[in-house]
């Protein structure tokens, strides 16, 4: 029972942890400056951490990961659908777009890989 207990308290601090960082995520006006970094401190003082756990470091990171990728996801549809003749767009020109909307002077190597997609 105390293994079922302790796995329940973690499930609960988990998903109050990604809504943190889901909460802080969208409160950012300009996504293209935010770091892991930054939202990691943010968490830490909402919890009243000194800083974040290394568990739970992995956990803000991949979060943010994933709401990121989201985000780029729905501007390269979001490019795509605007675009009448989807043949004339290649991959360099939505990387370009992508860059400018999040207001990066290029996409960083990891995006890059994604608008490849």
């Amino acid at each position: 029972i105390r293994s079922l207990v302790k796995q329940r308290l973690s499930d609960l601090v988990t998903r109050d942890i990604l809504r943190a960082v889901d909460d802080i995520y969208q409160g950012v006006e300009d996504k293209g400056l935010v770091t892991v970094g930054d939202v990691r401190k943010r968490i830490a003082k909402r919890f009243r951490w000194e800083e974040c756990p290394d568990d739970i470091r992995s956990l803000v990171k991949q979060r943010l990961s994933d709401l990121v990728t989201r985000d780029i996801l729905r501007a390269v549809d979001d490019i795509y659908q605007g675009v009448e003749d989807k043949g004339l767009v290649t991959v360099g020109d939505v990387r370009k777009r992508i860059a400018k909307r999040f207001r990066w002077e290029e996409c960083p190597d990891d995006i890059r890989s994604l608008v490849k997609q």
